[in-house]
């Protein structure tokens, strides 16, 4: 088997390396199709079949939701670096679709959103902390900057640096500022997020200085 170093396609007639064939682990050989053109066939497939297997993934679903939904669980908890890698760039490459899809979504369901975010409020009344970090994401989401970042990584970050201003030193209150403006293009992920005190962001401005790597 670890011989084969190329393989004609039974499909395509297309010589491939061996990497572009899948392996038969019952059957102990390569896959006489390419994967492309087994590709192009679960497409075909699919679009000639659509409506049945969409009836039939959602009746799996329906009979199998609280399995799915803690497998889906435990795998964010054991891949949560390679969920959130997978997030940003689908995000980076759909972000008009996305954010048209949200906003759709909120105008055809107000009434709910709204009774949703009533009852979140009663039940998680707001920290500092928090009130910070959901006008930031705000601010972010009316000029369409690419990212956003939890409560936890932003109380994380200050954290780590003792809850001290980057550039002065000064202990309290931190405010959040983006390393890159997002005038100049920056995004709102925790990457290129930095605590400041309000005198320092505000003398900052929209200057790109990286205070972290003085610490």
């Amino acid at each position: 088997m670890n011989s084969i170093t190329e393989k004609k396609c039974s499909k395509c007639k297309e010589v491939k390396e061996i990497s572009c064939f899948y392996y038969h682990t019952s059957l102990h050989r390569y896959r006489s199709q390419c994967k492309d053109c087994l590709k192009n066939e679960d497409k075909q497939r699919y679009r000639e079949n659509k409506e049945n297997i969409n009836k039939r993934h959602k009746k799996y679903y329906e009979n199998n939701k609280e399995s799915l939904a803690e497998a889906t669980k435990r795998y964010i908890k054991n891949n949560i670096e390679r969920v959130k890698e997978y997030h940003q760039k689908y995000y980076a490459n759909n972000k008009a679709l996305m954010n048209e899809k949200s906003k759709e979504w909120y105008r055809k369901n107000i009434e709910l959103r709204t009774r949703q975010i009533s009852e979140w409020h009663k039940n998680n009344p707001l920290t500092p902390e928090k009130s910070r970090t959901y006008n930031n994401r705000r601010r972010c989401r009316k000029i369409n900057a690419e990212g956003s970042f939890t409560v936890k990584e932003w109380k994380d970050l200050c954290n780590k640096y003792g809850n001290k201003c980057l550039n002065c030193g000064i202990n309290g209150t931190m405010t959040i500022d983006h390393i890159v403006p997002l005038s100049k293009g920056g995004t709102n992920w925790i990457s290129n997020i930095q605590p400041l005190c309000r005198s320092c962001n505000a003398k900052k401005h929209t200057d790109i200085i990286d205070y972290r790597k003085n610490k």
